[in-house]
């Protein structure tokens, strides 16, 4: 990785011109913002003439705010990927705080704050209030207890998402039973109704299992990958065809997928939708193929427990057998799960 070309020959230089350039993009951020809120008493530039200086002046209002936009995104990308290895509170509370709406995300940030800066205890050993996931829960705490408003408000509009979970989220008491309350809601929205798994009420329903914790999130992954894809199948070999898939299927600050990935990933538009009738051909051609190409590539110190337990299977003595048994796995998996076509 390449250093910042800084002119510079001391620390002493670098901290002031550190410090000069960020108050440049501090300087620049407030100037738009400014110019964009002195402008907003024109009101929307539709509302004035073609060519007129109103409508001018309302356009450029619309391009600061398009560019303060533009800048904040691309600075809080620059600091989600800094926050991985940052020694700065500041902008690791900051990032943990913005990642909120993101439970992976947010988890990975509080995991790494507490790593460097330690637990927040008090001088008797306890854990006080409004720490991350003290504040993460309550904000959850919130956000669902407003679901059923929403839903009730906008069914149109949240029965996209609805479609496409495998779950609701609700909050579940003791005291009380939710269970029609579900139901009604799934039916509003059609809960479930385009996740690839089956979604519908079993007589065994069972618990989850270490194979479901494990395969249900990368079936679904896979499922999404299917859908974005297929809009660009023609596109299939070429470089924004595997661009596409990069950067659906990288996040930061993992490394990217290597072509081995990518070689397996681009199979995906060419199978049917999952079901129980194309689970062999998903666990041959590019589920199997994709665990042995990473949580599998050393099965015998993975850190999945499945892959552990089947390389650990006394009949596996190669890969090719623990590819077997993993094909035989999951193809149990997708047929007990899968959708009936």
């Amino acid at each position: 990785m390449k250093m910042p070309q800084f002119t510079m020959k001391s620390p002493t230089d670098m901290s002031i011109a550190i410090r000069e350039r960020g108050l440049e993009i501090r300087r620049a951020a407030e100037a738009l913002a400014d110019y964009a809120t002195v402008l907003d008493i024109i009101g929307d530039a539709e509302d004035h003439p073609e060519d007129s200086e109103k409508r001018q002046l309302a356009e450029l209002r619309d391009e600061a705010d398009l560019i303060l936009s533009h800048t904040f995104t691309s600075l809080y990308s620059l600091v989600r990927v800094r926050a991985m290895t940052s020694r700065s509170v500041d902008l690791l509370v900051d990032a943990a705080c913005h990642a909120r709406g993101d439970g992976h995300e947010a988890l990975e940030l509080m995991e790494r704050f507490y790593t460097v800066f330690g637990d927040e205890r008090g001088e008797d050993g306890e854990v006080p209030p409004e720490t991350f996931p003290d504040t993460y829960l309550w904000d959850v705490y919130y956000r669902v207890s407003a679901l059923k408003s929403l839903a009730e408000r906008f069914p149109d509009h949240m029965r996209h998402a609805a479609r496409q979970m495998r779950g609701w989220p609700m909050i579940v008491s003791h005291h009380l039973d939710n269970t029609c309350e579900f139901e009604r809601i799934a039916e509003l929205l059609h809960l479930g109704a385009g996740y690839p798994l089956d979604t519908a009420p079993r007589r065994k329903r069972g618990g989850p299992t270490p194979l479901h914790d494990y395969l249900a999130p990368l079936v679904w992954k896979l499922h999404v990958l299917q859908i974005i894809l297929a809009e660009s199948e023609k596109l299939r070999g070429g470089e924004e065809f595997s661009s596409r898939i990069k950067y659906f299927w990288w996040s930061p600050p993992d490394s990217p997928p290597h072509e081995e990935i990518l070689e397996i990933l681009r199979k995906v538009p060419s199978l049917p939708p999952f079901s129980k009738s194309s689970a062999t051909e998903w666990s041959k051609h590019v589920i199997v193929p994709y665990i042995s190409a990473t949580d599998g590539v050393d099965p015998a110190n993975s850190s999945i427990p499945l892959i552990r337990s089947v390389w650990a299977h006394r009949s596996v003595k190669s890969q090719a057998t623990f590819e077997s048994h993993l094909h035989s796995a999951i193809t149990g998996f997708l047929t007990r799960y899968g959708r009936s076509e």
